[in-house]
């Protein structure tokens, strides 16, 4: 939050932070809670200290990392530092906006994890060539290419070795495979819990080791569109293990949604008599 006006200010009294008792100006970035007076400054604040201590490990990370590089090529630093970030965790979400490189961060991501042998690839039909065409200029490890449907180049699957590019309409088509990572490109295509596409996502997600979403427009409309995002990116923290109509669900089978609207989206409920 950015303090724009002189809301609570006199022009001798500025609001002091609730938490190291400094003045609060017109322009500071702060962080409040409903229902409790007053704001405190964002680096004061829990969730700022923690985004700190985040940036300053990312920060060390960056310098430490060799990530390989077709030669006459180099990555830019944010594309190095979300690679940097990408590659200490299980899974992440890339929402650079259009045109800053997220297809070859993801390569970047394949080129440092020699561990990684079988690739999927999940994206629009128009951009499977791109997808092609990108990972023939920035791959630097031996693997083959397979565009579905599959050309001469072989026919992947979760072979050792193979990148398979597939369009999400096809994602019906394709067999109950476990992959070393799966990248979902323009992933707000999975937006919809209830849509049939969403569902195998979520599913192949499952089934990975490694999951990378990448997407310009994480929230199309409303808040809301990015939960399904999330349970395929970390579903043990923004969708853990509970209870949902008596059931006990796992991690990613919705028992968070509730909490997750509650807090994002304003949810509350209504009781309607009818």
């Amino acid at each position: 939050m950015l303090i724009t006006s002189k809301y609570g200010h006199t022009p001798n009294r500025p609001n002091l932070c609730n938490t190291c008792q400094k003045p609060v100006f017109i322009g500071d970035r702060v962080s409040w809670q409903r229902g409790v007076m007053g704001v405190s400054h964002a680096s004061c604040s829990e969730e700022g200290k923690t985004i700190a201590q985040a940036v300053e490990v990312s920060k060390a990370t960056d310098s430490n990392i060799d990530i390989p590089c077709p030669s006459g090529k180099d990555y830019l630093g944010y594309q190095k530092a979300g690679i940097s970030y990408a590659l200490g965790r299980k899974s992440t979400l890339i929402a650079d906006e259009m045109g800053l490189g997220k297809t070859i961060q993801a390569i970047g991501f394949i080129n440092s994890s020699p561990d990684i042998r079988r690739v999927l690839v999940v994206c629009p039909a128009s951009l499977k060539l791109n997808w092609r065409n990108e990972l023939s200029r920035w791959l630097t490890r031996s693997m083959t290419i397979a565009v579905y449907p599959w050309s001469k180049n072989g026919y992947g699957l979760a072979k050792d070795g193979f990148i398979d590019i597939i369009n999400y309409d096809m994602l019906k088509k394709l067999p109950d495979s476990a992959y070393d990572l799966v990248i979902f490109d323009e992933a707000h295509y999975a937006k919809n819990p209830k849509a049939a596409r969403t569902k195998l996502c979520q599913a192949i997600a499952k089934r990975a080791k490694h999951v990378l979403a990448l997407t310009g427009t994480p929230i199309l409309n409303k808040p809301i569109e990015l939960f399904p995002i999330l349970q395929m990116v970390n579903p043990e923290t923004w969708d853990p293990p509970g209870f949902m109509k008596g059931k006990q669900l796992g991690a990613g089978e919705g028992a968070g949604f509730f909490r997750f609207a509650k807090r994002y989206c304003n949810a509350h409920q209504e009781r309607v008599r009818t």
